[in-house]
C-alpha cells in the first residue's frame, strides 16, 4: 500500500526511480523508470542492474535534480551523440545530489560545435554536486578532434565536483571549431571549488 502510495506521489510531482530491471540503458524511455514517466523533477538512483545510462538521439530531457540514494552503485550516466539542437540533459533546480557512498561518473564523449551547444546543461543555480561526483569531457575517441561539451548558465555552479578535460588528436573540421572537450561557464555561474585537470 505504501508502495502505491509513493508511486502516485512520485506521478503527480514528476519524480521517478530508475528501474531495478530496466529494459535498456535509454534515459528517455518511460518503461526504464518508476513510475513508468521520465522524469522532470527528480531523477532517483538506487539498486539496478544496468548502471550505464545513456541517451537518445534527438530527445532531449529536463529535471530539476539527480539523486543517487543511500547504497546506491556506481553509475555512469553518459552523452555520446554529437550535440542537437537542444542539450540531452539540461538540469535546472538543485542539481545533483550523491548520498550513496560510491563515485558517480558522468561521460560527455562526443561532439558538439562550442559552448552555445552543450550536450549537459545546468541552469538557474543548480551544482554539479560534491567531491564524489566526476565528470569527463571529451572526443568520442582519441582519434577525433571536437569533443563534448557541458555548460553553465545563469547562477549555476560546479560544486566541489572534479572535471577531466581532453582533446583528441585529429584536425579540427572549421576554424573556431571546438578542439577537444569543453567546460563552459556564461552569464553569472561559477567553477566554485570544483577541480579542473585537462589533458591537451
Amino acid at each position: 500500500m505504501m508502495d502505491n502510495i509513493r508511486a502516485s506521489s512520485s506521478a503527480a510531482t514528476g519524480s521517478s526511480d530508475w528501474a531495478e530491471q530496466p529494459g535498456s540503458s535509454h534515459w528517455t524511455t518511460a518503461a526504464n523508470w518508476t513510475p513508468a514517466q521520465v522524469p522532470t523533477n527528480t531523477a532517483r538512483f538506487g539498486n539496478s542492474t544496468r548502471t550505464e545510462v545513456g541517451f537518445v538521439a534527438t530527445i532531449g530531457a529536463t529535471v530539476e535534480s539527480i539523486e543517487f540514494g543511500d547504497g546506491a552503485p556506481s553509475y555512469t550516466i553518459r552523452f555520446t551523440d554529437p550535440a542537437p539542437n537542444a542539450p540531452a540533459l539540461t538540469i535546472t533546480g538543485a542539481g545533483v545530489v550523491n548520498s550513496s557512498g560510491k563515485p558517480q561518473r558522468f561521460v560527455v564523449a562526443s561532439s558538439s560545435a562550442g559552448y552555445e551547444n552543450p550536450q549537459l546543461k545546468f541552469i538557474n543555480s543548480a551544482t554539479a554536486g560534491g567531491n564524489d561526483v566526476e565528470y569527463a569531457a571529451g572526443p568520442s575517441t582519441p582519434a577525433h578532434a571536437a569533443g563534448g561539451v557541458i555548460g553553465f548558465q545563469n547562477t549555476s555552479n560546479a560544486g566541489s565536483a572534479s572535471f577531466i578535460v581532453r582533446t583528441g588528436a585529429g584536425t579540427p573540421p572549421s576554424e573556431g571549431s571546438t578542439v577537444g572537450g569543453e567546460v563552459s561557464f556564461s552569464d553569472a555561474s561559477s567553477a566554485d571549488t570544483a577541480r579542473f585537470t585537462i589533458f591537451g
